[in-house]
């Protein structure tokens, strides 16, 4: 599987443009936060080919800066924003007040992560054909907080998977596939190559079509006629 600064320009073309289509079709108000993840996809993934570029041309400072905006929806938007999605799509009180607290947790397991990173902000470099983030956010994770990374991929996937909504919950089960998959093939690389293929398959958003509220006909009454 490789990876280069065009695929993630490509990618983060396709999905803004088309996410931003679909946005402004979007007549339900409480779709509007799913109609984003395309978008802000985007603006990650943009972030990653100038990222391969400043790699490429050996500007330091750059890389590093490219590195922090990558890790900022890597490390706390995703985990903070998709329990958010979820919670705003959902009609059931309880259900969204447990959501609510989902989000409180994600929104808190991401601040841990990326307040990690920035401690001691490393540049990510380029390492079998992928872009590697480094490691100590994930040691320190580890090691600080056991379970601060099953948390982080625990509420950017069940969120959704309990979600009613269909091609969100879809979304999240294939994304959840792409979390282990990476993560078993390519563990050195699992933030780069998780976050594209979570982009690519954010193209499932893009055709979901607005709930059609469905009008009943008025029924066609008889008049009976006396003869």
């Amino acid at each position: 599987m490789c990876f280069s600064a065009s695929a993630s320009f490509v990618a983060a073309a396709a999905l803004g443009s088309l996410g931003a289509v679909a946005y402004s079709k979007k007549k339900n108000t409480r779709e509007w936060p799913l109609a984003l993840i395309p978008i802000v996809f985007a603006v990650q993934q943009a972030a990653e080919g100038f990222l391969w570029l400043s790699i490429a041309r050996g500007h330091g400072a750059f890389t590093l800066l490219f590195t922090s905006i990558f890790l900022f929806f890597a490390f706390f938007w995703w985990p903070a924003f998709i329990p958010y999605v979820a919670m705003s799509l959902e009609a059931n009180p309880r259900t969204k007040k447990l959501l609510r607290w989902v989000w409180y947790v994600g929104a808190a397991s991401g601040l841990v992560l990326y307040g990690l990173f920035l401690l001691r902000p490393l540049p990510a470099f380029v390492t079998g054909n992928s872009i590697c983030y480094a490691y100590y956010p994930y040691s320190a994770a580890f090691d600080a907080f056991p379970l601060i990374m099953l948390v982080y991929i625990g509420v950017t996937v069940i969120a959704g998977v309990f979600s009613r909504h269909r091609v969100f919950q879809i979304f999240s089960l294939v994304a959840g596939a792409g979390a282990l998959t990476a993560w078993f093939f390519h563990s050195t690389t699992f933030t780069s190559v998780w976050c594209f293929f979570a982009a690519i398959v954010s193209l499932i958003l893009l055709y979901q079509p607005d709930q059609k509220q469905t009008a009943t006909k008025p029924r066609l009454k008889k008049i009976k006629t006396a003869v």
